[in-house]
């Protein structure tokens, strides 16, 4: 699930109770809110820079982030954002849910 702030800045929790399908019936908005909330698209970008360090120290690349394209621009919002969004493949096109309070991230084994 996308980490999210609440108005004031402070850290939240994404509400997951069954009749929200458990996260997973939550829509953002345009501008990645969704009632108080907001995606923290600071932290997704560091923890995507943690998950790739991780990945390269066992041997594994990342080989596609799934995560909604309307959002990429936030996370190109800053430099490390950028670099990111150079560096991963990050899947551009309709997939078949979409994938604003959620991401997935693939991993593939380098060849020895």
């Amino acid at each position: 699930m996308v980490p999210v702030r609440r108005r004031v800045g402070s850290p939240a929790e994404l509400p997951t109770p069954a009749w929200l399908k458990f996260g997973y019936g939550i829509d953002f908005d345009q501008s990645g809110r969704y009632r108080d909330l907001s995606i923290d698209f600071l932290a997704i970008v560091a923890h995507l820079e943690a998950l790739e360090r991780a990945a390269r120290r066992h041997g594994l690349t990342i080989q596609r982030v799934i995560f909604a394209p309307e959002f990429h621009r936030f996370l190109a919002a800053t430099s490390e954002g950028q670099a990111l969004l150079r560096r991963l493949p990050f899947s551009s096109g309709d997939v078949w849910v979409r994938h604003d309070e959620h991401y997935h991230v693939e991993f593939r084994l380098v060849a020895a």
